[in-house]
């Protein structure tokens, strides 16, 4: 049957472990998903230019998903930034404003750039972000939410930034009526 060959990994006890299982799990990222299959270990490939473990080629791959449900990407969203504040020392607060990159019924995906960095280290899953607005074209509303990530971004125009999930027991309607 068809195999899979994979180059030796960093670092080195990694190469060991493959060696000594004979069943092993494989896990990566396809188009921001992440992707797991079972393989067994065959032997070493010294062919030219296939150099590197011999394994067998998945029966099946596994999509892991964690969202429940789906999320959508427009070119022009109905939702285009939301703010809001967290407290700082001193009584002084800092506002950000930030670009939607996505939305669902119960949340958004938004972008932290290089300018707000900050997001990263202070904020944590399961912190509340009370009072957030929500821009649209046309309109505006107020909503409170819940900090479910913040993910590095790996792929696409915006790899190496980061995109924080903010979950909203308030429905989205807007999200609802948009068809991607």
């Amino acid at each position: 049957g068809a195999e899979l060959i994979i180059e030796r990994v960093s670092p080195y006890r990694g190469n060991e472990l493959i060696q000594a299982a004979r069943e092993l799990a494989l896990e990566f990222p396809a188009r921001g998903n992440v992707c797991r299959c079972s393989v067994e270990y065959l032997g070493i490939s010294s062919e030219y230019p296939y150099f590197g473990y011999l394994l067998t080629f998945p029966d099946i791959i596994e999509i892991k998903e964690k969202r429940r449900e789906e999320r959508f990407t427009y070119e022009t969203p109905d939702f285009v930034t939301v703010e809001f504040a967290l407290p700082g020392g001193k009584g002084r607060g800092k506002a950000y404003e930030l670009h939607v990159l996505n939305c669902s019924l119960h949340g958004l995906g938004v972008l932290i750039t290089e300018k707000d960095l900050d997001l990263r280290n202070r904020l944590r899953p399961g912190e509340k972000l009370d009072g957030m607005t929500l821009y649209a074209e046309s309109s505006m509303i107020k909503v409170d939410g819940i900090v479910r990530h913040v993910t590095e971004i790996r792929e696409g125009q915006h790899a190496g930034r980061y995109v924080l999930g903010i979950e909203s027991e308030e429905i989205i309607e807007n999200c609802r009526l948009v068809q991607p």
